[in-house]
């Protein structure tokens, strides 16, 4: 798999704001909560992020 840096890096994210992530658990565990995808009333399947490569850090086992 990719690793999360890697996909953190390639969509332009920097080493600070995965630093700061890393510095609060807090921060980390609403983040971790945020759904990578929602049905929106209309039908409409949203997708929270801005490419497909964060498939790629998911492990099986979590879908």
């Amino acid at each position: 798999g990719v690793s999360v840096e890697d996909v953190w890096l390639s969509r332009r994210g920097d080493w600070a704001d995965l630093q700061a992530v890393a510095d609060d658990p807090g921060l980390e565990s609403w983040l971790r909560g945020l759904p990578l995808m929602l049905m929106l009333a209309d039908g409409t399947l949203a997708q929270h992020t801005d490419d497909d490569c964060t498939r790629s850090s998911v492990p099986a086992s979590a879908t």
